[in-house]
């Protein structure tokens, strides 16, 4: 049987030759008996002390990193709470886990100004900044044609002369932070419902083409018996131009001699909007 006494063992054996059948060779006295030899433990004690090298191996503390704070902020407590720029970052590392965000984000907002700049920007300018790829750039349009859409659903399916204040905030929506001009018309039927929104030209940053003929030949197509005329300012200013004026004017004769309503002429900016029959310019 074995005996063991501080982790010491002693071996005594029961067999005639006094040697165990198991073990070929123990180191024996000259005597014959049994060395006193150290033997490792072969059983856990329940109350041993831990091995806390091995446990901190297994259970090592995870410290959350910069953007998984970043996220949790986002997914727990409410959007109030993040910054524009910190929105910006969010969106970055979550398209491109490995970049650099904060070098990033410092760009883009030095380079455009805002969000909705930024997020309304053209690629070949975005393709300026250091890192930015086309995954970014993909993110970015879905960001902003979601805003688009979640608006555009305000005004369908009723009158849009009803629903006033929800036509404004998709106009701006579309082309506030837009870096050119653009002309949109939106069609509507008998009941003023919106039929269809279409943009009818595209410009440079302070003009874009107006062709009164196009419009009317347009809306006669789509069978619309009103319009709304509208563009955008990409200075920031609303304030109508003398030209805006006088086209305006040319294309509500021409439209009411084919029973056409032209019911304003939204003007958009990033300061706000201006509406020609607000101004008693319609």
């Amino acid at each position: 049987m074995s005996v063991r006494v501080d982790s010491l063992s002693i071996s005594a054996l029961s067999s005639p030759n006094n040697e165990r059948s198991d073990i070929k060779s123990w180191p024996k006295t000259e005597n014959n008996t049994p060395h006193l030899t150290r033997k490792r433990k072969e059983v856990k004690c329940s109350g041993s002390r831990p091995n806390r090298a091995r446990d901190f191996q297994k259970n090592t503390w995870h410290i959350p990193t910069y953007r998984e704070r970043l996220r949790d902020r986002f997914l727990t407590q409410s959007r109030a709470i993040l910054t524009q720029y910190e929105l910006l970052e969010l969106l970055i590392s979550i398209t491109d886990p490995k970049s650099d965000i904060k070098a990033m984000t410092t760009e883009l907002c030095k380079k455009f100004g805002s969000l909705g700049s930024i997020l309304s920007a053209p690629r070949k300018r975005l393709a300026e900044i250091p890192g930015i790829n086309d995954d970014i750039m993909a993110a970015f349009q879905i960001i902003k044609a979601t805003a688009i859409e979640l608006q555009r659903e305000e005004i369908m399916d009723q009158p849009v002369i009803s629903s006033w204040k929800a036509l404004i905030g998709y106009c701006r929506s579309a082309m506030a932070h837009e870096h050119e001009e653009q002309l949109r018309i939106l069609f509507l039927n008998k009941n003023n419902m919106l039929m269809l929104d279409e943009v009818q030209s595209y410009g440079t940053v302070d003009q874009t083409p107006f062709y009164t003929r196009e419009v009317i030949k347009r809306t006669l197509e789509i069978g619309a018996t009103a319009i709304i005329v509208v563009h955008n300012h990409p200075s920031g200013d609303p304030t109508p131009s003398k030209e805006d004026v006088e086209i305006t004017r040319k294309l509500k004769e021409a439209a009411a001699k084919l029973d056409i309503a032209v019911h304003d002429h939204l003007i958009i900016a990033k300061s706000g909007h201006a509406s020609f029959k607000t101004l008693g310019l319609l």
